[in-house]
C-alpha cells in the first residue's frame, strides 16, 4: 500500500474516515472507541491543547493505552508536536527532556502520576479533568468535523503548520540514555511514513490482521510499531501498558485472536515462561527488535508456540526500522526467518554499508567494520544539539556505532557495539562475545549474566561480571571457559564477579548500561 499522505495526522485520519463506525481501539483498562468515536475525541482534545499548550512540543507523560493514542493525535490536530516521555527513566532524564523542549506544561493521568512517583517541579495538566471540561457543544462541533470534513478541508484548516509538509518534524523520541545523557531524537513525518511503508510491505501485513500493542510509544519501537502502524494501516489493535506482564498478554492474544506481535528478546523469554501454546496460537507474525535475539530464546520460542520469531534490527535515530529477517519467498514470509544469525536485508529505500571506522573506507563482503545507513529513514537531528548531530550523520549516512558485516547476498550480521568492548592490553574485547561464553558454560536460556568494563591502574579497564544465579560458581565459570579455548585477556578474574538483585533494564527491554556499570564501579571499589 503507498501512502500518499502529507503527514501522520492526514494518514491518521485518512484510515479512520474509511470506517468510521468499525471498533478499532480496545485496551486492557475497558476502553473502546470506533474510528468515529476517536477521531470524535481527538477533535474535541484538540481545542483543549492548543490553548493549554504554550510551545511548540505537547509534552505525553502515558501508558500505552487508547486515550494515549487519541491524544497524540488531538497534539498533532493542534498543530503541536506530541512527544512521549519516558516514564522509566531517571527524574534526571526526564527533567532533561522537559527542559530540551522548553515546556512548562506535562500532560498526563492523575492516577498515572501518583503511579510512577514523579518528583521533578513540573506543572502537570491531567487529561481526565480536561475531557470533564469539554463543553456539550465542543462535543457536537467535533462530530461535525467528524462526520463533514473530507481529507483535504482537515489538512488546511486543522493542522497547517504540523501538517504542512513531510520534511516538517512529526515527533522528538529521547533515546534511553542507556550509555549517558539522553537525546531528543527528532523525526519527521517523511522518516515516519516511508519506514511504515517499507515495514508493512516486507511483514505483508494485510486487513486481516490484529494487533496486540504492549511496548512503550515513548521507544522508536513502540511508537511505529504498536501506535502508527495499525493506525496507520486501518488494523485492529488492542493495548497492555505493562510488555512483562506475560500472563495477561497472552489472555489478550488469545481473546482477540491477535496476529501480530512486536517484542523484544526479553519480553519474550517471559511469554515463554508464562504463557500456554494455545494462547499464542493465533500469532502469524512476531517480530523482535531493541537488543540481539539470542538463538537460544530463538528455538525455545519456536518449540513452545510453533513460530518462527522474526528478529529486526534499527534505532531511534533512524525511525528506526533498517532491516528484517524475511524469508525471501513471500509465501514463507510470517512462517520462517531469512537467515540465521542475521537481522535480514535492508527494507525497500534504505541502503547498508560496512566501511572502515578510521578513515570510512567501504570494505568489502563478510568484513567486519562500522555500519552505516542512508535513506529516508535518518533522523533530522538531535532537538537543539547540531554538534552531536554532525558527528554521527556524513553525507547523508548515519554512524550506527555497531559493528557488522554483510555477507554475499546483502544480509546483514550484527557483530558488535563500539561502546560496549573493554580496551585491555591493548586489545578490544566485546562484552557481549564475553556474556555469550558465559551463558553457553551455564547452559542458561536468559539472560542471567551481563558483562561491562571498569577502570583499572594497571591496564586501563578490566571486564565485571555482574550475575543473578545464587549457585555460580566463578572458579568453575572461569575454568570451563578456559577449557572452551577462550583467550586469557576474555576471562574476567574471580574478584569480578558480583551477584546483584536483578539486571537493570530500560523500558524498552534494553540493559540500562550507564546503571550497570555504575553497579560494577560500585562493587570494585
Amino acid at each position: 500500500m503507498m501512502l500518499t499522505d502529507r503527514s501522520i495526522p492526514e494518514a491518521l485520519i485518512r484510515a479512520s474516515r474509511k470506517r468510521l463506525f468499525q471498533s478499532r481501539i480496545r485496551d486492557s483498562t475497558g476502553n473502546q472507541y470506533t474510528n468515529a468515536e476517536y477521531l470524535t475525541r481527538a477533535y474535541a482534545l484538540a481545542d483543549q491543547l492548543r490553548s493549554r499548550c504554550d510551545g511548540r512540543y505537547c509534552l505525553f507523560l502515558l501508558p500505552t493505552s487508547a486515550p494515549a493514542c487519541v491524544a497524540a493525535l488531538a497534539a498533532m490536530v493542534a498543530d503541536k508536536v506530541p512527544v512521549f516521555l519516558n516514564f522509566t527513566a531517571s527524574q534526571e532524564s526526564l527533567a532533561y527532556a522537559i527542559e530540551k523542549c522548553e515546556a512548562s506544561t506535562v500532560f498526563s493521568s492523575r492516577k498515572f502520576v501518583e503511579a510512577i512517583r514523579f518528583t521533578q517541579p513540573v506543572t502537570f495538566a491531567f487529561l481526565e479533568d480536561i475531557a470533564g471540561e469539554i463543553k456539550p457543544a465542543a462535543i457536537r462541533l467535533a462530530k461535525l468535523r467528524m462526520l463533514m470534513f473530507p481529507s483535504w478541508l482537515a489538512r488546511m484548516r486543522m493542522f497547517p503548520t504540523v501538517g504542512g509538509g513531510r520534511c516538517e518534524t512529526a515527533t522528538v523520541l529521547f533515546s534511553s540514555g542507556s550509555t549517558g545523557t539522553p537525546k531528543g531524537v527528532v523525526l519527521s513525518h517523511d522518516n515516519l511514513l516511508t519506514n511504515l511503508e517499507a515495514i508493512v510491505q516486507t511483514l505483508a501485513c494485510h486487513e486481516g490482521d490484529v494487533m496486540l500493542g504492549a511496548l512503550p510509544f515513548f521507544h522508536s519501537f513502540g511508537y511505529i510499531g504498536n501506535f502508527l502502524l495499525p493506525l496507520v494501516f486501518g488494523l485492529p489493535v488492542i493495548y497492555h501498558p505493562n510488555p512483562t506482564d506475560a500472563a495477561t498478554i497472552g489472555d489478550l492474544i488469545a481473546e482477540h485472536r491477535c496476529t501480530v506481535l512486536f517484542a523484544t528478546p526479553t519480553f519474550l523469554q517471559g511469554y515463554i515462561r508464562k504463557c500456554k501454546k494455545e494462547q499464542l496460537a493465533s500469532l502469524q507474525v512476531v517480530v523482535t527488535g531493541a537488543e540481539k535475539l539470542q538463538e537460544n530464546v530463538s528455538q525455545r520460542f519456536t518449540d513452545t508456540f510453533g513460530i518462527v520469531p522474526i528478529e529486526g534490527y534499527g534505532c531511534t535515530e533512524l525511525s528506526p526500522v533498517v532491516s528484517i529477517n524475511v524469508a525471501d519467498d513471500p509465501e514463507s514470509v510470517r512462517k520462517a526467518c531469512g537467515r540465521p544469525g542475521s537481522v535480514g536485508r535492508a527494507i525497500p529505500g534504505v541502503d547498508i554499508q560496512v566501511v572502515d571506522p578510521n578513515d570510512y573506507s567501504p570494505l568489502p563482503v563478510n568484513n567486519e567494520g562500522l555500519l552505516r545507513v542512508r535513506g529516508p529513514n535518518v533522523m533530522q537531528g538531535y532537538l537543539g544539539e547540531p554538534e552531536r548531530t554532525t558527528a554521527v550523520i556524513r553525507d547523508g549516512w548515519y554512524n550506527t556505532g555497531d559493528m557488522a558485516r554483510i555477507d554475499g547476498d546483502g544480509f546483514l550480521y550484527i557483530t558488535g557495539r563500539y561502546s560496549r568492548f573493554s580496551k585491555i592490553g591493548g586489545e578490544m574485547i566485546p562484552h557481549g562475545g564475553v556474556e555469550e561464553a558465559i551463558h553457553k558454560v551455564l547452559g542458561s536460556d536468559d539472560s542471567r549474566v551481563i558483562v561491562t568494563g571498569v577502570a583499572d591502574a594497571a591496564k586501563g579497564e578490566r571486564l565485571v561480571v555482574l550475575y543473578l544465579d545464587t549457585d555460580l560458581e566463578p572458579k568453575a565459570v572461569i575454568a570451563a571457559l578456559r577449557k572452551a579455548g577462550l583467550p586469557n585477556l576474555w576471562i574476567p578474574k574471580v574478584r569480578d564477579f558480583h551477584k546483584i538483585e536483578c539486571i537493570p533494564l530500560l523500558g524498552s527491554g534494553k540493559f540500562d548500561l550507564k546503571t550497570i556499570r555504575d553497579i560494577a564501579e560500585r562493587h570494585s571499589t
